[in-house]
């Protein structure tokens, strides 16, 4: 046998191994907004968005607008995206009608990437999920881009030392960081999902 016709051989299989797998996994799933890849799928984020503020397309003067001046804003000292060392952190201290507020915004292009809201008090994961419902995907990996749609809607039995967990919603936009005590006290809204 020939190195060519061995070469030839070995492609074709591989092809249609390849396109058995994403034949066998698309038709496991029914949401179109998964894209394959080779071992998790690139779970399509969209922005989130709270109280009029859409992340990803308000700005800097939108915020203001809405929320008037920050309590306290300067550089962000751990920057939303690694690559991106040029952002602003607004602070919102919070009074009686409005939760203790983070706010991340770019500062060449003044557009909002994250919101971080502290609840006035912990809530339990059950909660978040009765409320916002099933659409979750529960994870130990910081990176939310790529995730187990098989495992969407299932809670899992991490070690108890894998801290933080997040509840991750895509359709949303938002996470939820969980303590050890399946606790939250905080609502994050991103414009992306985090790599």
């Amino acid at each position: 046998m020939n190195i060519a016709y061995v070469a030839i051989l070995f492609s074709l299989v591989t092809t249609l191994e390849c396109n058995s797998v994403v034949s066998n996994a698309q038709n496991r799933t029914s949401n179109p907004s998964v894209t394959l890849t080779s071992k998790a799928r690139r779970v399509k984020w969209k922005a989130g968005s709270y109280d009029g503020i859409i992340l990803g397309r308000s700005t800097l003067s939108d915020v203001t607008a809405k929320f008037g001046t920050p309590s306290w804003q300067g550089d962000n000292e751990e920057p939303f995206e690694s690559d991106d060392a040029d952002e602003l952190l607004l602070q919102y201290f919070g009074d009686g009608n409005r939760p203790k507020m983070d706010i991340v915004v770019g500062k060449r292009n003044g557009i909002v990437k994250w919101i971080g809201l502290d609840l006035r008090s912990e809530v339990s994961a059950s909660s978040i999920i009765r409320k916002f419902g099933p659409k979750f995907i529960e994870t130990i990996d910081r990176s939310f881009c790529k995730l187990a749609e098989g495992d969407r809607g299932k809670r899992k039995n991490f070690d108890r030392w894998d801290y933080p967990k997040f509840l991750v919603y895509p359709e949303l936009g938002m996470f939820f960081i969980v303590d050890e005590n399946d606790k939250v006290d905080q609502i994050n809204y991103s414009y992306t999902c985090r790599d």
